[in-house]
């Protein structure tokens, strides 16, 4: 009978590799938290951002809407700049973040004899920015109904 030692543990490779890869799960698992915290953040800088512009801008979406631009107009022209400054956003951060990425396992590849690999998930980055461009147009619905709804004659008025 084999006797059994409180202080001795025996996993095979398998067991191992599963451990580890349960780790790397649950890192990967906190940094997907932490960029919906970003998306979240961004979507209050993006918001604050383009009603200081929308109200910065009122005469000059008056003058554009005393030109002949319409309502929706004026709100597609603001909504395209948050999917304009959204994505540029995401692909700025995808790129810093991927160079990261390659410097983290670089460096690491080089302290472990090469064993490490690097990964993109080249589908979930694309997911990422197509929900960070979203997140920018629901930011912009509020600043661009206000800018579309005041009137062009109050709006150059009140400058």
């Amino acid at each position: 009978m084999p006797r059994s030692d409180p202080l001795l543990e025996v996993d095979t490779a398998a067991d191992y590799k599963a451990q580890l890869d349960h780790g790397v799960d649950m890192i990967l698992e906190m940094f997907a938290a932490l960029l919906g915290l970003a998306i979240l953040i961004a979507l209050f800088g993006i918001s604050s951002a383009l009603t200081l512009s929308v109200l910065e801008r009122a005469r000059e979406s008056a003058l554009l809407r005393a030109l002949g631009l319409t309502r929706g107009q004026l709100r597609r022209m603001l909504l395209c700049e948050a999917a304009l400054m959204a994505a540029l956003a995401a692909v700025l951060g995808i790129g810093l973040g991927s160079a990261f990425g390659v410097a983290v396992v670089h460096a690491l590849g080089s302290s472990s004899s090469g064993r490490i690999t690097l990964s993109v998930p080249y589908t979930r980055l694309a997911l990422y920015a197509l929900i960070s461009t979203c997140a920018g147009l629901l930011a912009a619905i509020l600043p661009a109904r206000r800018a579309a709804r005041t009137s062009a004659i109050a709006a150059m008025a009140d400058h």
